[in-house]
């Protein structure tokens, strides 16, 4: 059901509530920064970077609150030569979903990634910034490559309650449904395989596996669907939750299907700050390649999440949640559109220039 965030005609006065101030600590995101699997959101010493599939690993980073994004690549070289080792095929540049996460145990930032090719390879750098002008990336070899079992792509590592560390890996397309997600242990110092064990976390059609936890559960994210297809992708992320970060995980949800210029969003990624948990992901536009989106997540009664707003603006990506009040002048509010799915409703409105902070903003 739609409920209004735009209140009364105080004359471009800009009102919120106290719940919006922890939206300041991250960065503006424009709906232009070009991203295909995109990694969580990082930050270290004043600068925010996040990290996506393509040549070299590309980079944005920022370190004015999103007003401007600066891009590069980790790699300039290409892939480092122990991994590209072990994965036959590949042109020595191209790389999928590289994820990043801080190890308070080497007091590194561990870049893990897939080299594709005829056989794919999941490598590791490290780094004790992501600074870009000061990143210095080590390549620490392979974690993990392919075999019958399992698909060696979409990294996405993460440490449980005990401090353990996890790495969610694998694909179970192309592969006739008999692969899947699977999650192995690593070293919680060096960020590589430790042992030999394998937890299956699903099976089927589905790929980039992602756990966060809160609170006594393990949330599993995924993507179902298909993506690469402009905005007649219909990816789709999806949750499960444990109370073991290996599983077994239960009762999937749909935690964005999408809506409205959002379609086929995917590869999800989680950022916890100020008490928000704030996620990216990248979707398509109605025409154009993919681009990074970010939004809230919202924590229900029943400890499970839903997507709390989407929002991408060309004036300046300000970020919003519900339930906030906001008052403007009327005569500077347009409608612009709205969009249905199913339980709700979307309506996305124009702030003209001559208000405090103009841009679109996205109300359900």
């Amino acid at each position: 059901m739609y409920k209004s965030l735009l209140t009364g005609a105080l004359s471009a006065l800009f009102l919120l509530s106290t719940s919006i101030t922890s939206v300041k600590g991250i960065p503006r995101v424009p709906n232009n920064l070009s991203s295909h699997d995109p990694s969580r959101l990082m930050y270290d010493n004043g600068v925010y970077c996040f990290y996506s599939t393509g040549a070299n690993i590309p980079t944005w980073c920022t370190s004015d609150n999103g007003n401007t994004w600066t891009a590069s690549t980790v790699f300039p070289n290409g892939i480092p030569g122990d991994v590209l080792a072990a994965c036959p095929g590949s042109d020595g540049h191209d790389v999928w979903a590289p994820d990043v996460i801080f190890n308070p145990n080497s007091n590194l930032f561990h870049l893990y990634y897939a080299c594709p090719g005829t056989k794919s390879a999941i490598g590791l750098a490290t780094s004790p910034t992501i600074n870009p002008s000061t990143a210095k990336w080590t390549s620490k070899g392979v974690v993990v490559s392919d075999t019958p079992q399992y698909n060696s792509i979409d990294p996405g590592p993460y440490f449980d309650a005990s401090g353990n560390f996890w790495m969610a890996f694998g694909s179970g397309f192309g592969s006739g449904n008999t692969l899947g997600i699977d999650a192995i242990a690593l070293d919680k110092t060096t960020g590589l395989r430790s042992g030999t064990s394998l937890s299956v976390l699903t099976t089927g059609s589905r790929e980039a596996g992602y756990v966060h936890y809160r609170s006594g559960y393990y949330y599993f994210f995924f993507n179902t669907g298909i993506c690469c297809n402009g905005a007649a992708s219909d990816y789709t992320i999806q949750v499960e939750r444990s109370s073991s970060p290996t599983g077994p995980y239960e009762s999937r949800r749909v935690f964005d299907a999408g809506g409205g210029s959002i379609h086929g969003p995917g590869h999800m990624g989680i950022r916890s700050e100020s008490g928000v948990d704030y996620f990216t992901y990248h979707y398509y536009p109605d025409t154009g390649n993919s681009v990074l989106g970010i939004g809230t997540i919202s924590w229900g009664s029943d400890g499970w999440p839903s997507r709390q707003f989407i929002t991408t603006t060309s004036a300046g990506g300000l970020i919003f949640q519900e339930n906030v009040s906001y008052a403007y002048d009327t005569s500077k509010v347009t409608l612009v559109r709205m969009a249905k799915m199913p339980g709700r409703e979307f309506r996305e409105w124009s702030i003209g220039a001559n208000s405090i902070s103009p841009g679109f903003f996205v109300t359900r």
